[in-house]
Formats: structure tokens, sequence, C-alpha cells
């Protein structure tokens, strides 16, 4: 790609490769998975970064955790069954422990983040973790889209021999048990690298959660004077 257009690689990339532990989630965090996913991810990586060093292609990668914000109508927790049934204040389905720091990543962050990546010269041949906003807890977040519907904030904890046996009828589901260890211990990730390099933080919680009931409950959203749908999606600049 260098040699014949100039053109940058940036990738989209998760955060499966790491090993598992309860600091928060670094780029230098050992690439030392205990699943096959994780596998797969830390060798795309290694071999990305190959590529970059022996001249084939300039690239970067950007990390995000699991997602929430317009359009993540498949996102594993914050998808469109949980703003449905939390809009009619009904219990939604959670993983692991909800009481454990965990990161989520705002889609738009991650789309103008992967733009930076592609647009800043000192980005080039390293991964960088993407804003994330500060939710503190799978709870705290749901409580937020509660709040900001009017709702209660119900909570039911999904066991795990329920999955599996959802799993052997759902394949998708059947994919998501290998990664359940991720949400039975922190999964804080640090973004302090990519906001201290390019001056850009992730979008406020409360934004997030505005724009994203907007898009998912727009009738509601507009009936409810909380939901702020004017504030600007993208990461600000400091």
């Amino acid at each position: 790609l260098r040699g014949a257009v100039g053109a940058r690689l940036v990738v989209l990339d998760n955060l499966y490769m790491y090993e598992p532990t309860d600091k928060a989630l670094r780029e230098d965090t050992p690439m030392n998975p205990t699943t096959h996913k994780g596998e797969l991810r830390a060798r795309v990586r290694r071999a990305l970064f190959d590529a970059h060093a022996r001249g084939d292609v300039v690239a970067t990668s950007g990390h995000a955790s699991d997602y929430f914000g317009p359009g993540a109508t498949s996102a594993a927790v914050f998808g469109a069954r949980f703003f449905a049934r939390l809009a009619r204040g009904q219990s939604v389905e959670v993983f692991g422990d909800p009481d454990l720091p965990r990161s989520y990543s705002f889609m738009p962050d991650v789309a103008a983040g992967l733009a930076v990546l592609g647009s800043r010269p000192e980005a080039a041949g390293q991964a960088w973790h993407l804003p994330v906003p500060d939710s503190g807890t799978t709870r705290a977040l749901i409580e937020n889209f509660a709040a900001a519907l009017l709702r209660p904030a119900k909570l039911r904890v999904v066991p795990a021999w329920m999955l599996r046996v959802i799993g052997v009828f759902a394949p998708p589901i059947g994919a998501f048990i290998e990664m359940l260890p991720q949400w039975q211990r922190p999964f804080v990730v640090d973004d302090s690298r990519f906001r201290h390099t390019f001056g850009v933080d992730a979008t406020p919680l409360g934004v997030a959660v505005a724009q994203t009931l907007a898009d998912v409950l727009p009738e509601r959203g507009s009936r409810n004077a909380s939901v702020d749908t004017t504030a600007p999606a993208a990461p600000r600049a400091r």
C-alpha cells in the first residue's frame, strides 16, 4: 500500500489479546491471551505490525471495548432488546458482575478516533486505545440510561449455565461464552496515551447517553427533556 498509493491502513480491533488482569488495560499490557479468540487477535496484531516494520504497509490500530451508541443494535449488552425493555420499565439482562469497574466505548468516539489515527503521522506503527467515557460500572451506565428515561434500573444477571444452554441453539451466544471471564473481573481501558498524544477526549457520558437514547428511542427522546439531542457526538479536542 505504501509503495503503491501512500495509503495508511487503520485497523479497528478489540481487547481480547491481552492477558487477564485486574489492572487497567494499557497498550503495553502483555499479549498472553487465554482464549481462542484472544490468540487470534494477538496473531493479527503481531502480523500487522510485522508488516509495518518490513515496510509493506503503513499501519496503525485502534482498540475499543464493548460498545454502545447510535446504530449499535447488536451490542453485547446495550442492544435493541436492552433499550426496548428498559423503556418499558422491565428488567434488563447483564453478564458476570455488573458492579465491577468496566469500560464501554461510545461508537461515535470509536469512529472519530480512527479518523485521528488515519490523519496523524505519529500514530503509525503503533496500537492505540481509543477514548472511552468514564462509565464506572455496568450497573452505573444502566442507571444513567434509566434515569434519562425516568425508569427504574432493574438488572437480571444471566447465569453462565443458561448461556451455555442457549448457546447450543444460538451459535452467537455459544461463541460469547468463551469471553465470559472478561465480565467476571474488572475490565478497564486506559486511554490516557491517546488523549495526551492527540489532545482528544471521549464524549462526556451524559451526552453519550442522550445521543444513544435519541437514536434508539427517538419518540421517547423527543418527549423527554433530559435527552439532549443537539450536543456534538465526536470526541472533543482539548
